[in-house]
């Protein structure tokens, strides 16, 4: 941490010395603390109008180093230490105080204090998603494969980063910045909390069967299953959640959104 000091006193010495003309008399220096949430060293450069970078700081992993002063509209860019990789550029702005390699959406293990359960559910109709937790350095890690209608719960923390993808073609769901009440994730995005679950009855009274979908927040339909005349299933749902029965032909018997009360929907009524 010394030689990171003496770079930085260094750094901002040379930049208080070499503060061009220009500045306007209402500026002032910003202050501002610089945290490595990455899991390698990061670099600290300030960039000039020419695209120059000056080195101003070496940062180890989940290190934090304050006290550096930029004039308002400093380009300050960040760059892996091992590698010389491109992480992150910003531009200081009047008011900031703290600038993060990962630009706040994550935090280290130690940081990251608050605990939560959050569920995750597949509302894909045929095919299999992964879940994916983003790691610290932006890399997704395979938590589980659910198959449609398939849910799992995970311990976290609260401002953990986890997509929802296919398991075929990689294509990114849903994208989710864990919060303090999450709840339950699909792969359409947030829905309720799992505390306000209702088991409702479907039963078809009709003399044929029908199909029996569920409509996603997109309008798009999910084959749940085939009902057959006379016969009666349950499910466990949210309420807002939309429903519409189709006979064999695709014609819509009826549309059904669940309610509080709502115990049993069938195609005659809801």
């Amino acid at each position: 941490m010394i030689a990171v000091a003496v770079i930085v006193s260094f750094a901002v010495l040379a930049g208080l010395l070499l503060v061009p003309l220009c500045h306007s008399s209402n500026d002032r220096l910003v202050n501002v603390v610089i945290v490595n949430y990455e899991l390698d060293p990061v670099d600290i450069y300030e960039a000039d109008d020419n695209s120059n970078e000056v080195h101003i700081a070496r940062l180890g992993p989940f290190d934090r180093v304050g006290g550096l002063a930029f004039w308002p509209n400093s380009r300050v860019v960040i760059r892996n230490a091992l590698t010389g990789g491109f992480i992150r550029r910003t531009t200081v702005k009047k008011g900031d105080v703290l600038i993060e390699t990962d630009g706040g959406l994550h935090r280290s293990p130690e940081d990251a204090t608050e605990s939560t359960t959050v569920s995750f559910v597949n509302r894909e109709a045929f095919s299999k998603v992964v879940l994916s937790w983003v790691d610290y350095r932006g890399v997704p890690i395979q938590v589980a494969i659910l198959a449609p209608g398939e849910e799992v719960t995970v311990a976290t923390t609260v401002r953990h980063v986890f997509i929802l993808s296919g398991e075929h073609d990689g294509k990114v769901l849903y994208e989710a910045t864990i919060g303090s009440t999450s709840g339950v994730i699909g792969t359409t995005g947030p829905e309720e909390n799992k505390d306000n679950a209702l088991v409702v009855r479907v039963r078809n009274d009709s003399e044929e069967g029908v199909a029996f979908l569920w409509l996603d927040n997109d309008g798009v339909e999910h084959m749940m299953e085939q009902v057959a005349p006379g016969t009666t299933t349950t499910m466990t749902t949210y309420q807002s959640h939309r429903f519409v029965f189709r006979t064999n032909d695709g014609n819509v018997v009826r549309q059904c959104v669940i309610h509080p009360s709502t115990d049993e929907i069938r195609p005659s009524s809801c």
